[in-house]
């Protein structure tokens, strides 16, 4: 870790809900050598895993291929699901064929059949983004029962997002197992990469894909002894007067838990709220000079504030104030010290993450740690 590096600190300020092999705290404590993280009392090296949630990529070379993946949904999606077809920033031509999505317990369609197969059955199903003009790099067509897309470098060398997707109409059930099935072939051969979405109160959540990174690399710091692992936590916003649905987030919490049991999970959430509580909040937005609304909201914002307790209401109880020094973010109820099997539904533990800058040097021993410790008061985390 670089000497400039920003390390962050975390504070458990409750004992977890759900049952755990043992009652596990963490505090963050101040001595005269800095504040050090204490897990049940003893001072531990703050090594952390900072991680997001990324999809997988399926490879297509010269020759058809078949290929699939299979993905099972923690949160359903009622009519709001979509698939996006990504090719990666790369020129050269490919072709989709034989699409389908089934459930692998029955063997139903979830999506229409030959979506791929005829200009007319693609239009009714399917859209290129970005629109017009500002989609610098892709042609579309349907040809031979299989949709052709161009892909050419962009002028000025800066890729627009460029994607498949499908009307937002597909229905997946929580905890089901779904299969994904296509042809593809590509000139010269590359990455594809397909991902399913639920799009509900203007949020994409991210539902499924071939496997990514992440959990190998939470693996990788287990193995290590890294236990603090920070990861973007999936979004809940929903509109007012519907029901909030955490299964993306339990279900994430799950398969960290699942990799290393003895994981002190850390999420990171944000704070960006979606257009249309921006619509209805105006004076939440972060402002520019000359008066100029911004896109996002102001972190210092009272509403801001209140709008995640709403959103998490099991969950958050904190508030994210802004300080000259540093930003403190009380993200009470989104961490969870696992011993046992997280259980869907039960409200986890209370933390509160700071980030501050630190000049450090070389890697400090849990002894170094200890022996500091005795010269600090290890009072509560305030």
């Amino acid at each position: 870790m670089s000497v400039h590096a920003r390390l962050l600190t975390v504070v458990l300020l409750g004992a977890l809900p759900f049952t755990c092999a043992a009652e596990m705290t963490v505090r963050v404590v101040e001595t005269d050598g800095g504040p050090q993280i204490h897990l049940n009392g003893e001072p531990v090296v703050p090594r952390w895993f900072f991680g997001s949630v990324r999809g997988g990529s399926l490879t297509a070379g010269e020759d058809w291929s078949e290929q699939s993946f299979e993905f099972t949904p923690a949160a359903a999606a009622r009519g709001t699901g979509t698939l996006h077809f990504r090719f990666g920033h790369k020129a050269g031509e490919l072709w989709l064929s034989d699409l389908r999505i089934i459930d692998v317990q029955t063997g139903e369609a979830v999506m229409p059949p030959g979506s791929f197969a005829s200009a007319d059955a693609f239009a009714a199903t399917w859209d290129t983004w970005p629109l017009a003009e500002a989609n610098t790099v892709g042609e579309v067509a349907v040809e031979d029962g299989a949709v052709h897309v161009r892909i050419t470098d962009p002028p000025g060398g800066q890729w627009p997002d460029f994607h498949l997707h499908s009307q937002r109409t597909l229905a997946f059930e929580a905890d089901r197992t779904y299969r994904c099935v296509f042809r593809v072939r590509a000139l010269p051969s590359r990455s594809v990469l397909p991902a399913l979405y639920r799009v509900e109160g203007g949020v994409w959540t991210a539902m499924g894909g071939p496997p990514g990174p992440f959990l190998k690399q939470v693996a990788i710091a287990r193995d290590a002894g890294v236990n603090f692992v920070s990861f973007s936590a999936p979004n809940c916003w929903t509109q007012p007067g519907e029901p909030v649905d955490f299964g993306s987030l339990d279900g994430l919490c799950a398969k960290i838990i699942a990799v290393n049991p003895d994981v002190l999970l850390v999420p990171r959430v944000s704070a960006n709220a979606p257009s249309w509580w921006l619509d209805a909040h105006p004076d939440a937005r972060m402002m520019y000079e000359g008066d100029q609304p911004g896109r996002f909201a102001a972190g210092s914002s009272a509403q801001v504030v209140r709008a995640p307790d709403r959103a998490f209401p099991r969950s958050l109880r904190g508030h994210p104030p802004l300080r000259a020094e540093h930003r403190r973010v009380v993200l009470r109820g989104l961490v969870a010290a696992a011993a046992q099997r997280l259980r869907p539904g039960h409200a986890r533990g209370m933390a509160a993450v700071a980030g501050r800058s630190w000049r450090g040097g070389s890697r400090v021993s849990d002894r170094s740690l200890r022996r500091g410790a005795t010269r600090g008061a290890a009072g509560p985390a305030a």
